[in-house]
């Protein structure tokens, strides 16, 4: 065991610094080709003096060409010798290799000056190599340069120990992966924001979307062995300078999808590629050129090959899914993409544009079951957020999402959406568990099927099961601020206050300026009758989102709490404003009286809440009202709501 972790740690340095296996009586050996210097030993490249950056497979490429300078290395030895026991497409990756080598020494195909290609037979480094004398390590002065003489005759073992350990590292690494699948050890993977190189704002939504979609797709593929970030924290890294190795440590993932989008008139070319974390190695990566940029054949096509050279094994269902295909006009699918860009924008304006193009999609396509489902969602979230009347969306809502999954029934999205209303609106919490359970079946990898489903078992007081569903989503999206604050809320409806405002603090460290998690804290300050900390964190919610109706009920009840008589009155006349244009739910007012100890308006506003069925459905799981939970008038209406009692 401890030979075999030397090797691997002389293999990793070899391609990325010392190797400590290597004879210590010698410096370095550098190779020397062109304006060219490589040295081979710690994998660094320069031109004319200056170190460029050279991936570890390209290195190892390389210095297998350099073994055999003028001579033919053949596409069956190259395999043999780097790739045998790696679990990649070979012809994928050599061709990549050898493009990104021709990249790093500015050389051609057509014309080569150092990698000369035999259509499919191999390659043949043409180029003079020398190679620069060893000397014994310490000596003094400056380095004794030998004449340039023949790298074979020299240096062959040296680039045949190399080789050999690569090999090594290699099946160290095979043998490590098939223990992995053997252990059904779950792999996780982060697809980046796909990058936009058209030099085209506006073309963002096709980077977005595509990004989206394969986030998708692969979330779909085979949950149980394959885990996908959402797209809410891989969006934080958009435009990013952070390496690929801080990005996997930060979210959790062992492999990294990346790529970017190119409009080269009259097509697009998208590229995707697949990297290792532990060594950033690259192992796939391929280019699609569409002829319209709404093509559906990227996340598909991309998906399937990730999952193969990950060696998971794709259920009869995925396989269906995958061999399915469908041809759709370029302009629906373009307003779709558009849609979905706007609609993950979350502000009022945004997602009124992204509905608009929804509907603009199912013109051009009256069967495009997905763009219903973004339809659904978008009418639920102008109601959710106030910016038109929830009775109004709630029923455009429903019929949207039925018309999404009567034309396909594994859609995700318009379960959680239909789901959302069954629980929130109709009170039928036996169908919305139904719907909830039945996405998280379809879809394993998506967190807002664990954030809903999570919301339905609070209400119902399954507080340990609702956490569980929580910590699953945040695993899948470790960086969204709203699945941070709603594993927070798990807590506090658990009663668990010092680890809501624990987790409450943490989404703060991510974005001090998130009004939700400020108001959230608040709220489990409270609980713990600190006043002075709990109505500060008050304040700011309000203040950062100003239009926040709830907010500004919870500010009041907290100063009624705190004996702040004049300012609960005073948020209580603000919200009668916002009752008087119908942009307020009655049990926010029935909060700011139940702050101020008038239990009959209290109670009254909640029979008004009751008969307009807006949001009264989580009011088992606040601890606020656990003041008048034996009150036979909060059991009554815990009973006509059809929550299961105490």
């Amino acid at each position: 065991m401890q030979l075999q972790a030397a090797q691997r740690l002389c293999y990793n340095r070899a391609l990325r610094g010392p190797c400590h296996m290597a004879p210590p009586a010698l410096a370095p050996a550098v190779v020397r080709f062109g304006e060219f210097e490589l040295d081979l030993q710690t994998g660094e490249l320069r031109r004319n003096g200056q170190k460029i950056q050279l991936q570890p497979r390209v290195f190892e490429l390389l210095a297998t060409l350099l073994e055999r300078p003028g001579e033919v290395v053949t596409r069956e030895q190259l395999h043999t010798k780097l790739w045998a026991n790696t679990f990649v497409e070979f012809d994928d990756s050599l061709n990549h290799a050898v493009r990104k080598l021709r990249e790093t020494l500015d050389d051609s195909a057509d014309q080569p000056r150092f990698v000369e290609t035999l259509p499919r037979h191999g390659y043949r480094f043409v180029a003079p190599v020398e190679a620069i004398e060893p000397r014994p390590v310490g000596e003094a002065g400056p380095a004794a340069v030998a004449a340039p003489r023949p790298f074979l005759a020299h240096y062959k073992w040296l680039a045949l120990a190399i080789l050999l350990l690569a090999a090594a590292g290699s099946y160290l690494f095979w043998n490590h992966s098939f223990r992995a699948r053997g252990s059904a050890q779950r792999v996780m993977l982060a697809v980046l924001p796909l990058e936009n190189l058209t030099g085209n704002e506006e073309q963002d939504y096709l980077s977005d979307g595509l990004t989206e979609e394969i986030i998708t797709e692969l979330g779909r593929m085979n949950p149980d062995r394959l885990g996908v970030i959402s797209r809410t924290s891989t969006l934080r890294y958009k435009q990013t300078k952070k390496s690929i190795a801080e990005i996997g440590r930060e979210l959790g993932v062992n492999y990294v999808v990346e790529g970017s989008v190119l409009e080269t008139s009259p097509q697009w070319r998208v590229t995707v590629q697949l990297i290792r974390v532990s060594d950033q190695t690259h192992l796939w990566a391929e280019a699609y050129d569409l002829s319209t940029p709404g093509d559906a054949s990227v996340q598909k096509d991309a998906a399937a090959r990730i999952a193969r050279l990950l060696a998971i094994e794709l259920p009869p269902a995925s396989q269906r899914r995958l061999a399915s295909g469908r041809t759709l006009p370029p302009q629906a699918r373009e307003a779709y993409l558009r849609g979905r860009y706007w609609l993950t924008r979350a502000t009022g304006p945004h997602i009124f544009k992204g509905q608009q193009y929804f509907q603009q999609a199912i013109a051009a396509e009256p069967a495009y079951a997905e763009a219903y489902a973004g339809l659904a969602t978008s009418y639920l979230l102008l109601g959710g957020y106030g910016f038109f009347p929830v009775s109004e969306m709630r029923p455009k809502a429903k019929a949207a999402a039925e018309k999404a999954l009567e034309l396909d029934d594994s859609l995700v999205d318009a379960r959680l959406a239909l789901a959302g209303i069954k629980m929130e609106h109709e009170w039928d919490f036996a169908g919305a568990q139904q719907e909830f359970q039945t996405a998280v079946q379809l879809n394993p990898n998506s967190a807002m099927a664990h954030q809903w489903y999570a919301a339905l078992l609070e209400a119902l007081g399954h507080f340990d099961q609702a956490i569980g569903e929580m910590k699953k989503a945040y695993e899948l999206d470790p960086l969204s601020l709203r699945v941070g604050v709603d594993l927070g809320r798990a807590y506090y409806f658990a009663r668990r206050h010092d680890l809501a405002i624990e987790q409450y603090r943490k989404v703060l460290e991510l974005d001090p300026n998130f009004s939700g998690a400020h108001s959230m804290l608040g709220m489990a300050l409270l609980e713990k009758h600190d006043f002075n900390q709990a109505i500060p964190e008050l304040e700011k919610g309000v203040v950062l989102i100003p239009g926040n109706k709830g907010y500004n009920a919870w500010l009041g009840y907290a100063y009624a709490l705190a004996g702040r008589k004049s300012e609960a009155e005073k948020m209580l006349a603000t919200q009668m404003e916002y009752r008087a244009q119908q942009h307020v739910a009655a049990q926010a007012v029935a909060l700011t009286y139940l702050g101020m100890g008038d239990m009959d308006q209290a109670f009254a506003w909640l029979d008004t809440a009751y008969q307009e069925r807006d949001g009264i459905n989580m009011i088992k799981a606040f601890p606020l009202w656990d003041s008048v939970r034996s009150d036979p008038h909060f059991q009554d209406l815990v009973r006509r709501i059809g929550l299961p009692a105490d």
